[in-house]
């Protein structure tokens, strides 16, 4: 029994709804139902009628590129980002259409392609689309994983610290809940306890814990109570000599906090106000 794909017309408005609303995922635009179901359904009935043309060849990747063309314009009812819409639509198709056609062979289904494709086999639609919602699903949440990604990746800065004549290169995590300043209005910077031993020596370290404080000779000291997710800790604050973050000198309040405080990719919470003016 020879079973046309896109015969089904339910099948075909799930399969190009599934991949319109990926790529309005990916460009990150809004979702319009009513322009993915227009547009849903202009392939669908393209993918009905195609069955009996008898067309192949280039003439065939034309008509399939036009018919494109007018599912990206009717998705969203307009022509902004027409080709990257059409592009990625194209891409999107492709990959799943190899796709499909793999789960056809593990299966042991014979195939055949030409505006459509067919396949002969007693293995339910279903199932074939199950496959197929499955790769949609894990591909949008591979797209969410990569812009979410991306935005962390926007919020970390790399920044020299110079502390005790030392100067060392962090890497700092912005944090818009960190608003702690100092009483002189300083913004705090919180770093992580094992970065300590790269500003202070065994001597300047024993003199730290023991709170003598004055006699390593840090400015502005001042006790700080910070609160996190993982707890609550008394900390000492004091005048960093120097803070460059793009080039650009802040002064800003340094407070060495439990390693509890901080992930493993970054060293440093920032605070928002000692980016302001840094061209952040």
């Amino acid at each position: 029994m020879v079973v046309y794909v896109e015969v089904v017309l339910l099948e075909n408005l799930l399969i190009d709804g599934l991949i319109l609303w990926l790529m309005i995922k990916s460009l990150k635009l809004k979702t319009n139902w009513w322009g993915i179901i227009c547009a849903s359904l202009v392939g669908s009935l393209f993918a009905l009628f195609s069955v009996s043309i008898n067309i192949s060849g280039f003439l065939s990747v034309i008509i399939k590129l036009l018919v494109a063309v007018l599912m990206c314009v009717l998705v969203c009812f307009n022509f902004k980002k027409l080709f990257v819409k059409t592009l990625l639509f194209v891409l999107y198709t492709f990959m799943f259409g190899g796709a499909l056609i793999a789960i056809f062979s593990f299966f042991g289904i014979s195939t055949s392609q030409g505006v459509g494709i067919s396949y002969n086999s007693e293995i339910p639609v279903g199932l074939i689309l199950s496959c197929s919602v499955i790769l949609f699903l894990t591909t949008f949440m591979l797209i969410k994983k990569f812009y979410k990604n991306k935005k962390m990746q926007s919020l970390y800065f790399d920044f020299y610290l110079t502390i005790n004549r030392k100067k060392q290169k962090l890497k700092g995590f912005l944090d818009t809940g960190n608003t702690l300043v100092s009483s002189m209005g300083k913004p705090v910077v919180l770093v992580s306890q094992k970065w300590i031993k790269s500003f202070f020596d065994a001597r300047e370290l024993m003199l730290f814990y023991l709170q003598k404080y004055s006699n390593i000779g840090l400015k502005d000291l001042q006790k700080l109570s910070v609160q996190s997710l993982s707890g609550k800790q008394e900390i000492v604050i004091f005048d960093a000599e120097c803070c460059e973050v793009n080039h650009k000198k802040i002064n800003i309040c340094v407070g060495f906090c439990k390693d509890t405080f901080f992930k493993k990719d970054f060293d440093a919470i920032l605070n928002s106000k000692m980016l302001e003016g840094c061209g952040v």
